[in-house]
């Protein structure tokens, strides 16, 4: 999908965007079958499920939170790379 994407982008004289594949309540097969095809963005919704699931995933995924931080929920994790609010 990343080649394809910039392959039609470079056609087109435009920027590549960044695909993020958001994986929240998907299983960690799931998301080990989108890294082993090249996906190395994901996002997640949900703090507990980010928390419990990017320590057994491969340590070059980049996780995105893209959802509003309940005030409540401080989130302190090291594979967490951007908010999208």
């Amino acid at each position: 999908m990343n080649s394809a994407i910039s392959d039609v982008c470079k056609q087109l004289g435009k920027p590549v965007p960044r695909l993020v594949a958001v994986s929240k309540v998907q299983p960690n097969d799931k998301v080990t079958a989108a890294y082993e095809a090249g996906q190395r963005h994901f996002g997640e919704n949900y703090v507990q499920e980010l928390v419990g699931k990017a320590p057994l995933m491969p340590a070059d995924i980049k996780w995105h939170f893209v959802r509003a931080l309940h005030p409540h929920a401080p989130v302190a994790h090291p594979h967490l790379i951007c908010l999208v609010l």
